[in-house]
């Protein structure tokens, strides 16, 4: 994936269109993760901190 593969469907999720939304979460889910655990400091708070960014996005 790449930058131009992903904008339109930022661009849309950006307007409020879920299946974007879900689109977009899709593709970056398991980067989002990696991320996540890699710089949480209790492995096992990193479902719950993966819950709090994507509830933070969808405001």
């Amino acid at each position: 994936m790449n930058e131009m593969d992903i904008q339109p469907w930022l661009i849309r999720m950006s307007q409020g269109d879920e299946e974007a939304f879900q689109a977009v979460y899709d593709l970056t889910r398991d980067q989002a993760f990696g991320l996540i655990y890699y710089l949480a400091p209790s492995k096992h708070d990193v479902p719950d901190i993966m819950s709090e960014v994507h509830e933070y996005i969808c405001e």
